[in-house]
């Protein structure tokens, strides 16, 4: 299934659950983690075959991962073992990585620190933003100027939109 966020611009959907949604775009790979995903290992795993399949083509992938919001539950011992073991097996074929800690305030501060002093103990090496919204972490993965920024901002707040 694909969804198509402007004329030209179609993004492949390559899982949508309750607990996450994964798509890609060219060598761009989109993965949300909803409330819930705390338990589900199914988004680290997808996520992964994603990367190595747009890494094969493009020869390295981009990644916007998007956290659940504040309240949900933080991964689960085996959600977090599978994000490390992928990391480290998919390290050489990202070429960056954003992490979107969206909202404001000092929680919000809170959790993106947190997240950023995870990378600083694990040291990945490939370039790291930790975002506060879709537009900065898309820039940071395309370009400032990119034009596929905005219809994937669109498409970026449709998917938090329909799990609100």
């Amino acid at each position: 299934m694909n969804v198509v966020v402007a004329p030209g611009f179609e993004v492949q959907v390559e899982e949508d659950t309750p607990n996450h949604w994964v798509g890609a775009w060219g060598d761009l790979v989109l993965v949300f983690a909803f409330a819930g995903s705390s338990d589900d290992v199914a988004h680290v795993f997808t996520a992964a075959r994603i990367v190595e399949d747009r890494a094969r083509v493009a020869g390295k992938a981009k990644v916007l991962f998007v956290l659940p919001p504040r309240h949900a539950r933080p991964p689960s011992a085996r959600v977090r073992s599978a994000i490390l073991q992928v990391s480290r097996r998919l390290a050489k074929q990202t070429a960056r990585l954003s992490v979107v800690v969206a909202g404001e305030g000092f929680g919000a501060a809170v959790h993106r620190g947190a997240v950023t002093g995870v990378f600083t103990l694990f040291r990945p090496d490939l370039p790291i933003k930790v975002a506060t919204d879709f537009r900065e972490g898309l820039r940071f993965l395309l370009g400032e100027d990119h034009t596929a920024i905005e219809p994937l901002v669109g498409l970026c707040e449709q998917r938090v939109a329909l799990r609100a």
